[in-house]
């Protein structure tokens, strides 16, 4: 700062006015860029709810580290708050790079009277563009768990949020076993879960794990939820696809074998479930296509007998807002559905309040399957109950076609 200013008083010495007019000219041409691009940032922001506050705004530019992620810091008698721990995580021989892992951990997980404890897991999956801690500052998952928790909501749960970039940052894997790349569905599937069941106190059965995610990471949820249902008992998709995308298939080679066993509006109709899976999808209101492409989903799930809940967010559209919202009300099914050593609320005291449900009965015929880029058609509330229904009139009779429990894997 003292050599600015000895600058300047050297240049006004030396009646330099034509630099100091073009300097003038240079730093405020600087200025109006940056409160421009800053308005641009703030404005972009506002609408896709990427930084809900200035602690998520801090803890990104810090890096993202464990401080500046956690909830409202709850805590339980003998002060043990809740806390993020920051783990490196990667699978070189499934060519994944080593990439950032974050864990809530409930309060109380470290007081030592808890040392016998054991807690579900869910795994949260975020979309593209998209990072690790994207849960724990765009979504505020922290926040949400310490919330719940606090109101005896939910029963404490550890949550898990991975890198679904292969580590590679801008890398769109839409976690599926390239042919040619990084095979991110194992890793998340198999590499993940096993990370946190060897590092954390957790119950290491599909019974209490759940997994979720965002937009792409909706799919990713839905798709390897579907595709691993001895792993999984519970899934949660906000904002969901049912198919990878043009991205996802070119990483399939464009092979209609792996293409088919990776579209879950596709196959899910022809599934046989040899275990009975809980499933909630949440939609931005101010979608129709959103909307139109969840319940399409859930109308197929719900006809091979498996429960399913389905909710919109009202007036809102396919952003971090929508996911925001609706992820104390999956967090909250998840809960309900998981197994845990806690007493459970009831199942449905969060469903007050929603703006929209639909149920399915006997009889109902879903619509065609929607793609991105085609929402479906042929779909009509038949209520505002809660639940999509759960064994259709047939007592739980999985659909017929499909014998086993995996999808093929992929072919290198």
């Amino acid at each position: 700062m003292l050599a600015l200013v000895g600058l300047v008083w050297w240049c006004r010495r030396q009646e330099l006015a034509g630099w100091w007019r073009w300097a003038r000219l240079v730093a405020g041409g600087l200025a109006v860029l940056l409160l421009a691009t800053g308005a641009v940032g703030a404005g972009i922001n506002s609408y896709v709810g990427y930084f809900p506050t200035l602690r998520s705004f801090a803890a990104y530019v810090a890096g993202s580290r464990s401080g500046g992620l956690g909830g409202a810091g709850a805590a339980v008698p003998g002060g043990y708050r809740s806390r993020v721990v920051v783990d490196q995580v990667g699978a070189p021989a499934l060519g994944v790079r080593p990439g950032r892992l974050y864990v809530y951990l409930p309060p109380g997980y470290d007081d030592p009277g808890n040392t016998s404890r054991r807690n579900p897991v869910v795994y949260l999956v975020h979309g593209f563009p998209g990072r690790a801690a994207d849960w724990f500052t765009a979504g505020q998952a922290g926040r949400a768990m310490d919330v719940l928790l606090g109101r005896h909501l939910v029963p404490p749960m550890i949550l898990a949020s991975p890198d679904a970039a292969a580590g590679r940052g801008l890398y769109d894997s839409e976690c599926l076993d390239a042919v040619d790349g990084p095979a991110e569905g194992r890793f998340l599937t198999g590499t993940v879960v096993s990370y946190v069941d060897s590092h954390y106190r957790t119950v290491a059965d599909r019974s209490a794990r759940a997994i979720g995610g965002m937009s792409s990471g909706g799919y990713c949820a839905l798709n390897l939820g579907l595709r691993h249902t001895d792993r999984y008992s519970v899934i949660l998709s906000s904002e969901p696809y049912g198919d990878p995308g043009r991205v996802g298939y070119s990483h399939l080679a464009w092979r209609r074998s792996l293409m088919a066993a990776n579209t879950p509006s596709g196959y899910i109709r022809t599934m046989r479930f040899l275990h009975r899976m809980a499933v909630m999808l949440d939609a931005p209101g101010g979608d129709p296509a959103d909307v139109s492409r969840a319940c399409e989903l859930g109308l197929a799930l719900a006809a091979c007998g498996q429960q399913v809940a389905f909710r919109v967010e009202a007036g809102q559209s396919h952003t971090w807002h929508a996911a925001r919202a609706g992820l104390p009300y999956l967090l909250a099914f998840a809960g309900a559905h998981l197994r845990a050593r806690y007493p459970v609320p009831s199942p449905h005291a969060w469903e007050v309040g929603c703006e929209t449900h639909f149920t399915v009965g006997p009889g109902t015929t879903p619509g065609r399957e929607p793609g991105r880029g085609d929402p479906g058609r042929g779909t009509r509330p038949a209520g505002r109950g809660g639940v999509l229904g759960s064994d259709d009139g047939r007592g739980g009779r999985p659909c017929p076609g499909w014998q086993g429990d995996h999808l093929p894997a992929v072919a290198g």
